[in-house]
């Protein structure tokens, strides 16, 4: 919730987007040039064909797997008409140097995150 709140108060910004069922947000592979943040409906998320899938709900930020890479690990595609907010990774990246506790924050959302562990030690 700290993500929504830091968009309510304007320190996180971004364009809202209302998609369709069925719209593919990114692939992986893809230039990673925004972050998605769900304000409603519901998106599934997938690695690699044999992963099991991962839908998420609303107020999740997609795509911060990703943080450090230029293109996106995974593939996000609707499974309901859904209302995103587009964050541009450099408005997101300069939101992370002048507030702490939204740095605090993503580490604290990064650990929990079961795709990090296998990528540290590759």
């Amino acid at each position: 919730m700290m993500i929504r709140q830091l968009i309510d108060e304007g320190v996180v910004e971004g364009e809202r987007e209302q998609r369709e069922a069925g719209n593919c947000l990114f692939r992986a592979g893809d230039p990673l040039e925004a972050y998605y943040y769900l304000l409603s409906g519901s998106v599934c998320l997938t690695t690699a064909p044999l992963a099991a899938p991962q839908i998420l709900k609303p107020n999740t930020l997609i795509g911060l797997q990703d943080l450090m890479h230029d293109t996106y690990s995974q593939t996000a595609l609707l499974l309901a008409d859904s209302e995103i907010l587009r964050i541009k990774k450099e408005a997101f990246l300069q939101a992370l140097q002048s507030h702490t506790s939204l740095r605090l924050h993503l580490i604290q959302q990064m650990s929990k995150q079961t795709t990090l562990t296998q990528a540290s030690y590759e």
